[in-house]
Order: structure tokens, then C-alpha cells, then sequence
């Protein structure tokens, strides 16, 4: 494999991105990743390992960066302009000709991915690491017609199992959760048994 291509998304904000095209196995993967105010970019550790269990297993992946991170354009934007930068994500990879999603996020980028995911008709198949259920609203997953997988650290502060539980009980379609326990919200250390995780989710 020939690894990642540097790239720009255009959309509302010029987004930076790496795309590796994989073995071209569908559906085609957008990862979003970690909250822009707090040093998420597209080099977080998680987000680099949920991108090589993909890789692993034939994916095309496009990961990128949020507005205002690293070389994208414009500025933060209370999740709202974000969702908007998934959805550019998604249909560049539509226009690159994979007829078929997905889409992978971490902490606030699985709010933010998911909720664009759940609304786009191309998306097959939603994969949340660490979903911040205790600070951000998830209830839309209440809607939700796609099977879902979602990975816990075990020691999540920010991701209350209870909730969890009471969202993910409400999902229509098949879900997996995924606990790795020891892990805290940032899965320092325990890179290996996250990308264990997405391969059983897969």
C-alpha cells in the first residue's frame, strides 16, 4: 500500500485531510476526530488507530481536520459548522465514486459524525469511540436505522454507562458495545485492544 495523500475537502471551509485508498473494500470511511479547543487533530491516537483497523481490513479512510485545525479554514464552530464539515468529508468520497459510507468518530468528533451519519442516506454503518454521553446530546441516535458500534473505556468519566445503556437500548437497527477495560476516555496505553475492538465491531 502506498499509505495516506495529503488533500483539501472543499465545503463551507477548506478542509485538510489524508486519504488512504485502502484496498477499496466498501463502505468508504470518514473519522472525525477529538474536540478542536482541546488538541483534537487528525493525528490523535485514537483516531489513528480506529483509521489502521480499517486500513487493516481493506477500507478506503479519509481522515481530516475540523475547521480552524491545523491548515482547514475557519474557526470553531459549537458542533454546528462541523457537521457540515462531515458531510463535506462524506460527499467528496461520494464524488471520488464509492457508493457506499461510513462513518468512525471519537469523543466530540462521534458526536458530530454520528449526527451527520444518522442523516445521510449513503451512510451504512456508524462506529462511535468514547461518545461523550454525559456532556453532549445523543438522544438523536433514537432515530437511528443503522447498526451502530460503540467502544467504551471502562473507566470513561465522560461516557456514563447508565446513559449509554438507556440511548443504545433505543437504537433500532443491530449495536455492538464494545467495554476495554482499564481504559480512561483517552486510551493511553491501550491502542492495540481499541483496534481489537473495531475488528469485532466490523
Amino acid at each position: 500500500m502506498s499509505g495516506p495523500s495529503e488533500l483539501f475537502v472543499e465545503g463551507e471551509c477548506r478542509l485538510e485531510g489524508l486519504l488512504d485508498k485502502g484496498e477499496g473494500v466498501l463502505p468508504a470511511w470518514v473519522v472525525c476526530h477529538p474536540h478542536p479547543l482541546y488538541g483534537g487533530d487528525m493525528y490523535n491516537n485514537v483516531v489513528m488507530a480506529v483509521a489502521e483497523a480499517l486500513l487493516e481490513r481493506g477500507h478506503p479512510v479519509l481522515r481530516f481536520n475540523f475547521r480552524g485545525v491545523g491548515r482547514s479554514e475557519g474557526k470553531y464552530s459549537d458542533g454546528e459548522g462541523e457537521l457540515r464539515d462531515v458531510t463535506a468529508c462524506l460527499y467528496f468520497l461520494k464524488e471520488k465514486g464509492w457508493s457506499r459510507l461510513a462513518v468512525a468518530g471519537y469523543s466530540f468528533g462521534a458526536w458530530v459524525g454520528l449526527r451527520a451519519g444518522v442523516s445521510l442516506p449513503d451512510v451504512d454503518l456508524l462506529i462511535a469511540v468514547a461518545p461523550p454521553v454525559s456532556i453532549f446530546d445523543f438522544s438523536f441516535l433514537e432515530k437511528c436505522h443503522k447498526p451502530v458500534g460503540v467502544v467504551r473505556g471502562g473507566n470513561d468519566v465522560f461516557c456514563s454507562e447508565e446513559i449509554l445503556k438507556e440511548i443504545m437500548g433505543k437504537v433500532h437497527k443491530r449495536k455492538v458495545l464494545e467495554v476495554i477495560e482499564g481504559a480512561d476516555h483517552f486510551f493511553g496505553g491501550h491502542e492495540n485492544a481499541l483496534k481489537n475492538a473495531v475488528h469485532k465491531i466490523l
